[in-house]
């Protein structure tokens, strides 16, 4: 450790250094002399002002995956919330149409986390009458009541026929089926 004598410099060098004095202020710490001006002098800690390519791209992919998980997380929420809707919606629409006309299945599709497809499978006999026109009506006047930006359900019919294939419809996307218990 050197020690200057007969100085007058307010400190003292803990390790002698002949580095620059940008060097000398970033790197090195000093130790007050007992000196009656020497209370008066602070050297504040100085920010990190400098980092390197690999501190700015890890702080890059840190933000990216945080962004990400947020994203994540309120598109899983947003999913569920219009899936239960979508759900309750179509429910209560197979019920009413229940009342005048068979109804022997219904699907749902979900296409996005926003836009939902309905399909009432109603029986032949049912679809062809001109009172089935109501249905179409309703499902207008349903559709534009629940429609909006952040949710879009879609209303669909089709007859009951022998070449119905339940496999075609799970192809197209119709996982959930209504009144039907899950296979354990």
């Amino acid at each position: 450790m050197g020690v200057l004598q007969n100085c007058s410099p307010v400190y003292i060098l803990k390790s002698h250094c002949a580095s620059p004095i940008k060097s000398f202020m970033r790197n090195q710490t000093v130790a007050p002399i007992s000196s009656p001006s020497a209370n008066s002098w602070r050297r504040p800690e100085a920010p990190r002002t400098v980092y390197s390519d690999n501190d700015l791209i890890n702080a890059y992919m840190k933000g990216c995956a945080d962004g990400m998980k947020t994203r994540d997380k309120i598109l899983l929420e947003t999913l569920k919330s219009n899936l239960d809707n979508a759900q309750k919606i179509v429910a209560e629409f197979y019920e009413q149409l229940n009342k005048n006309f068979h109804c022997s299945s219904l699907r749902l599709r979900v296409k996005d986390v926003a836009e939902f497809d309905s399909l009432f499978i109603v029986d032949e006999d049912d679809f062809v009458k001109d009172a089935f026109k109501e249905a179409y009506k309703k499902a207008r006047s349903t559709k534009k009541e629940v429609n909006r930006p952040t949710f879009n359900l879609s209303f669909s019919f089709m007859p009951l026929s022998n070449a119905l294939n339940e496999d075609e419809l799970l192809i197209d996307g119709y996982y959930f089926e209504y009144g039907k218990q899950s296979k354990s």
